[in-house]
């Protein structure tokens, strides 16, 4: 019973919001004004309203989308300076680190070898 209700709640709701908007695909808002600007949209036309409204809307959708464009391009560009360094700094470095220990590993094993000449020489064999 209770989802019945909740049912048709939110078909009395979506009905609603179909009847705000109107046959030109607008959406009727109620929006607050800060009291400097209420004598300047009095003096507007209903049309003009609406034009500095969506002029407004427009400007600042545009700005959005402006400045998401450069926040994607500087993530694209801290991602490639990063690769960049790894590539340029950091493989070269582990690239000498392995040839270091390569060379520490054969010189041990030279070391060893030479000590167990040594000794067997001396144990007389």
């Amino acid at each position: 019973m209770a989802f019945e209700n909740q049912n048709s709640e939110n078909e009395n709701l979506l009905a609603e919001h179909q009847k705000n908007i109107d046959d030109t695909g607008y959406k009727k808002y109620v929006i607050q004004v800060h009291n400097s600007y209420v004598d300047l949209l009095d003096n507007l036309t209903q049309d003009e309203r609406n034009d500095v409204i969506n002029d407004i809307l427009a400007t600042y959708s545009d700005d959005m989308q402006e400045k998401q464009f450069w926040k994607s391009t500087l993530n694209i560009s801290l991602k490639v300076l990063l690769v960049l360094f790894i590539l340029i700094v950091v493989v070269p470095f582990f690239f000498t680190i392995f040839v270091k220990s390569l060379e520490l590993t054969s010189s041990t094993n030279k070391q060893m070898q030479h000590n167990f000449e040594v000794l067997y020489q001396k144990s007389g064999k």
